[in-house]
């Protein structure tokens, strides 16, 4: 059963779609599957644990679901999903999938776009 009365209020801070799973999440006590930067705010203030997408692929490669994550991100790239491409360089090194002297020795890092070349070879 979903508080349609919480949903309504927080659709002062987020619209339906963030409103509605925010709600549900209270109301299960699960954690929160969101990108939506106003909607993690609202859950955070709510009480409600959150995670996003590079958070969900790292659990699956630390529980070894899945051997590497940056094929996923590629696809979510590719399919016009956007990821800040710092966030990737941050979560690729994190993960192991990056080597750190290559990020440290790197000054123009930031200005390279992603290609399936270069995701996938780790040369960012």
């Amino acid at each position: 059963m979903r508080d349609e009365h919480l949903v309504k209020a927080l659709t002062l801070a987020v619209d339906k779609g963030e409103a509605e799973p925010i709600t549900l999440s209270i109301e299960r006590d699960l954690i929160l599957l969101t990108e939506d930067l106003r909607g993690r705010r609202v859950a955070e203030r709510m009480g409600v644990r959150y995670i996003g997408t590079l958070g969900l692929l790292k659990i699956a490669k630390n529980r070894r679901i899945i051997d590497e994550t940056k094929q996923y991100i590629l696809k979510f790239l590719e399919s016009g999903y956007y990821i800040d491409q710092k966030l990737i360089e941050k979560f690729l090194k994190d993960v192991g999938e990056i080597e750190v002297s290559y990020l440290s020795n790197s000054n123009y890092l930031g200005l390279l776009p992603f290609t399936s070349y270069n995701l996938l070879s780790g040369h960012l």
